[in-house]
């Protein structure tokens, strides 16, 4: 169990490199879904879809601030992927 009850640079924290492997392995997979439609959809078309801004489905695309989309978006974008919402954590460490 991890020792949160004394102050530590989470800068040096192994443990932060798995943090953003959890964000960009969704973000990977939001991505690669999106790409693999046939016909590929734009963020745009997804963003209007979702009832979000582009620059918000930018950011699920990128995982660099740690932005995924919360429960309601992920059912939302796995009907437009047609997969379980589940699909959207395949290789995400810790899943």
């Amino acid at each position: 169990m991890p020792d949160i009850l004394h102050d530590h640079d989470s800068r040096l924290d192994p443990e932060e490199e798995t943090v953003d492997e959890f964000y960009h392995a969704i973000a990977r997979n939001i991505r690669n879904r999106r790409m693999n439609l046939n016909p590929p959809v734009s963020m745009d078309k997804i963003a209007r879809y979702m009832g979000v801004s582009s620059k918000t489905i930018s950011r699920w695309e990128n995982g660099k601030d740690r932005r995924i989309p919360g429960p309601r978006q992920l059912l939302g974008l796995s009907k437009i992927f047609g997969c379980n919402p589940a699909d959207l954590f395949d290789g995400v460490p810790g899943m």
